[in-house]
């Protein structure tokens, strides 16, 4: 059995209850958290200073929307997941067809859309110094 890496999951959500229950699900999960924070601003600043393998991306931060953030971890190859209450229709095109978790969502939901999540692209980009690190798995 080999052991894979952690994998550096980065929060952002607004909702103190959702961000509660989130971090919960992600820690009973296996997963290291980054943040977890509320803010757009905050959360471009943990991406771009901190090692996250995926993130799940709440659309709304108190009016602010994400989507600065996910265009950032696309160009990085940073896997990710919008979490919302909306359904699809609220993501701009360029986005079409990136998951969606659903509000609200369970322990399930939150693991089969983080293990749905495609590394190749992260692993393309992957440093130097970290090119001998294993994939990541996500499969419980």
């Amino acid at each position: 059995m080999t052991l894979q890496p952690p994998i550096n999951v980065l929060i952002v959500e607004d909702d103190g209850l959702v961000l509660m229950l989130l971090e919960d699900m992600a820690q009973e999960l296996g997963y290291n958290l980054v943040g977890p924070v509320s803010h757009l601003e905050d959360a471009l600043r943990l991406a771009l200073s901190q090692e996250v393998d995926a993130a799940v991306l709440d659309i709304n931060l108190s009016g602010a929307l994400v989507y600065p953030l996910a265009d950032l971890l696309r160009e990085q190859g940073t896997p990710f997941v919008f979490s919302t209450g909306y359904d699809e229709r609220i993501l701009p095109a360029r986005f079409e067809g990136a998951p969606l978790l659903q509000k609200p969502f369970t322990i399930e939901t939150l693991r089969q859309s983080l293990a749905s999540l495609d590394f190749s692209a992260k692993a393309r980009r992957q440093r130097p110094a970290a090119a001998g690190r294993a994939s990541p798995k996500l499969d419980s």
